[in-house]
């Protein structure tokens, strides 16, 4: 939902990012802007012909990866994962997973929305359930399981 369709990779990866290759004038550095593009096609392996094939033609998971190249590039200390998996297959879950993984041991503060309990314990540290607009419940990793997050998901509903 966040691809800008009909643009190429580059466009979706650099335009939230521009601002930091122009110059006081607002003159665009394109070579910058491509190298560094281009290292986070290399770094996140994104499936792609070349950094101006469009993301239309790209898979899920390759789609996925140039969203995430996008906030990557803006240095952001704070990355939201909204059901980061949804619609791609195992292997580019687990490319997913291993970013997320890489992110956080990197020092980056990563939040992971999934409706997927099994996809949460796989990869938090804490888990935090809301019910009816409500946290529910903190878990952590010795006192978690899908059932008891399950639980607490639906607990302001049971009564």
């Amino acid at each position: 939902e966040g691809l800008f369709p009909g643009l190429s990779v580059l466009q979706n990866i650099a335009i939230a990012s521009l601002s930091q290759f122009s110059n006081k004038l607002g003159l665009l550095d394109s070579t910058s802007v491509l190298l560094n593009v281009e290292k986070q096609i290399e770094n996140l392996s994104v499936d792609a012909a070349s950094s101006e094939q469009s993301v239309n033609n790209l898979s899920g998971g390759s789609q996925q990866k140039i969203i995430i190249a996008r906030w990557l590039l803006v240095n952001c200390n704070i990355l939201l994962f909204d059901e980061p998996n949804r619609g791609i297959d195992a292997q580019s879950k687990q490319a997913i997973y291993d970013l997320i993984n890489k992110l956080a041991c990197s020092g980056k503060s990563i939040v992971v929305v999934s409706s997927e309990p099994n996809e949460l314990l796989n990869i938090c540290d804490r888990i935090a359930v809301l019910s009816d607009g409500r946290v529910s419940e903190i878990f952590h990793q010795d006192n978690w399981s899908p059932e008891a997050i399950t639980a607490a998901a639906f607990k302001h509903y049971a009564s």
